[in-house]
């Protein structure tokens, strides 16, 4: 009988790989450790930033906040947002070279969402910005990340748009009308994620 062998590292290169891709909150993230565009660290083209270790030097990397060209990306040296270097508005991050103090930035292909700063919340083992929040700007020596896209948009009517694409998206990937036990209540508990959103947008 023929033995097929499978070359060890081969192996272990594919499952690294399918570990580093997972699903969050029905979108896919990635763990990036090695995508270079512009002269930095960046999440693969498409793809926003929602999460960054500095020392590790890795990117958590988001499809949810719609695609965008090589062209669209701008470089920042300078911008300043609440004490901290940040993409311009209705902008946030697809890499980052920490050692030059410069941002690579996209425009986000959806509705407003407010700014605000995060100092805690913690996925795949980094500092990330809660679920729906791209990241916008970072402070590397206060640990602070800048999510969200833009600033002075805590507005109800901003935080009634945001509440609405939440609540659309919930519907798309968990139609309430279903006959299914589970996609009903999955239904409920991303309804509930949109609330608690909408709550924090408010006060």
């Amino acid at each position: 009988m023929r033995r097929t062998h499978i070359n060890s590292n081969l192996f272990i290169g594919l499952l690294l790989g399918l570990c580093a891709l997972y699903i969050s909150d029905g979108w896919a993230q990635v763990v990036d450790q090695d995508t270079q565009r512009n002269g930095m660290h960046s999440c693969p083209l498409g793809r926003f930033v929602v999460g960054v270790h500095v020392n590790r030097n890795l990117l958590l990397c988001s499809d949810e906040f719609g695609g965008y060209s090589p062209s669209m990306e701008v470089i920042d040296r300078s911008t300043q947002v609440q004490g901290m270097h940040a993409c311009p508005e209705g902008m946030a991050m697809t890499g980052l070279h920490v050692g030059k103090n410069l941002l690579a930035c996209a425009p986000v292909a959806r509705p407003p969402i407010a700014r605000f700063i995060d100092s805690s919340t913690q996925r795949s083992g980094m500092h990330d910005c809660p679920s729906g929040n791209p990241v916008s700007g970072l402070h590397v020596g206060r640990n602070l990340l800048l999510c969200g896209t833009n600033s002075g948009f805590n507005s109800n009517n901003a935080c009634s748009e945001q509440a609405k694409f939440c609540l659309d998206n919930c519907k798309r990937r968990f139609p309430p009308g279903s006959y299914s036990v589970t996609t009903r209540r999955n239904f409920e508990q991303c309804k509930e994620q949109c609330d608690m959103e909408y709550f924090k947008c408010t006060h």
